[in-house]
Order: C-alpha cells, then sequence, then structure tokens
C-alpha cells in the first residue's frame, strides 16, 4: 500500500488504491495512458487532465475516464468541458465513429430511436426525436440540422443568458450519458423527457459537472 505524502514518489496507476491497483481496474483507460509510471503528483499537476491520454478513448474508456476523474484535484479539467471538447472536434466515440475506427458493433443505429438511423454526432444530439424533446423542454428548438455551430448560435440567441454554454453544455452531456445507460441497459428511452430534465433535476446536473 502506498503512503501518498505529497505524491512524488506514488505512482498514480501501478500502486495499489483501497487493495489494487487503477491500472487492473480501469485497465481500458490505462490502455491509452501515455505514460503508464506517471506519479500523483505529476497527474495532479497536469494542466489538462486529458492531455495524459491518446485520443480518442473508446467508449469504455471514456466511461472509465469520468470515474477517475473524481479522483484527481479540481484545479484539472473537469470531464464534462473534455467531453464537449471531444463532441466539437468529432471524437466522440459515437457508433459512427467506431464503425470509422473498423470497430465490429452488432449494430450502429441510435440507441434511442427506432428509425434505423445510424447514430452520428448531429443525430444523436440534435435530429433524433428523444434529443429534440429534451432540447423542448428547455425551450429550444432546432431549426438547422445541416450546420451544428448556427444551432448553436440559435440556442444562444433562444435562451439569452451569459451562461447559456453552460446549459448547452450540460444538456449534451446528458444526452450522451443517457445514451451510454441505454446501451446498457441502465436506461429506458421511453422515459419522458419533461421529468428528467426538470428545473429541480437540470440544477442538480449543474452542481454536480460544477460548471456554473
Amino acid at each position: 500500500m502506498a503512503t501518498l505524502g505529497n505524491g512524488s514518489s506514488c505512482l498514480f496507476w501501478l500502486d495499489n488504491w483501497n487493495g489494487h491497483s487503477l491500472s487492473t481496474s480501469l485497465l481500458e483507460l490505462f490502455s491509452f495512458a501515455k505514460n503508464k509510471h506517471i506519479t500523483v503528483q505529476h497527474v495532479c499537476q497536469a494542466h489538462n487532465f486529458h492531455d495524459l491520454f491518446h485520443l480518442p478513448l473508446s467508449e469504455e474508456a471514456f466511461l472509465q475516464f469520468t470515474q477517475v476523474s473524481t479522483l484527481v484535484q479540481s484545479e484539472i479539467l473537469h470531464d464534462s468541458e473534455f467531453f464537449f471538447w471531444l463532441l466539437v472536434k468529432d471524437r466522440l466515440s459515437t457508433r459512427n465513429l467506431l464503425k470509422r475506427k473498423r470497430m465490429a458493433l452488432d449494430d450502429y443505429n441510435c440507441v434511442f430511436c427506432s428509425l434505423q438511423t445510424e447514430e452520428t454526432l448531429i443525430h444523436l444530439f440534435l435530429d433524433c426525436s428523444f434529443s429534440a424533446t429534451c432540447w423542448a423542454t428547455l425551450g429550444l428548438f432546432i431549426h438547422n440540422l445541416v450546420d451544428p455551430f448556427a444551432t448553436l448560435e440559435s440556442f444562444k440567441l433562444q435562451i439569452q443568458q451569459p451562461f447559456f454554454m453552460e446549459i448547452i453544455v450540460t444538456m449534451c452531456w446528458s444526452i450522451w450519458s443517457l445514451g451510454m445507460m441505454q446501451s446498457s441497459g441502465m436506461f429506458n428511452p421511453q422515459f419522458k423527457a419533461a421529468s428528467l430534465f426538470s428545473e429541480e433535476n437540470l440544477l442538480k446536473l449543474f452542481f454536480e459537472r460544477r460548471i456554473v
């Protein structure tokens, strides 16, 4: 069992934490780590946590990333911001991206709807009927599916608040998280979006994601 101290001699991945190492409990994420022998001190001093990994992450590695991010200090870029960076760069592991990377899946279609439509970024976050309903619970309506950046500008005008990006990032994060839950059978998309994204639940998401 390692003694943390200032972290300079404690290995983030390879030393034992509560009887096991992160390299074994987070094996998929560990496979993306640039430095397998990095110390805790260097992890906490990293300007951007995602810089410690080879990108893009697999879906399983990203899920593990969200788990391990709670272990690092708050000055490291938070996982919701990293997630949105991946989204904007089209490096988020949608089923379409996994298909382009020649990863074999049983199904490349959207996890939410029954339209047999491939799960692209635009479909998942904007075109899918479930996602559109989620945005509508905030009074946001999508007018342009061709240019996603025009949609962001439209959302900005519809929200008319200085923290409009926080609202957009939180909703995108929520849709993605629900998609992962649906893939694992933990979420039923027939649940009403209005109950999922009530004012109370959105406030909870804001504080949990620490982006306001």
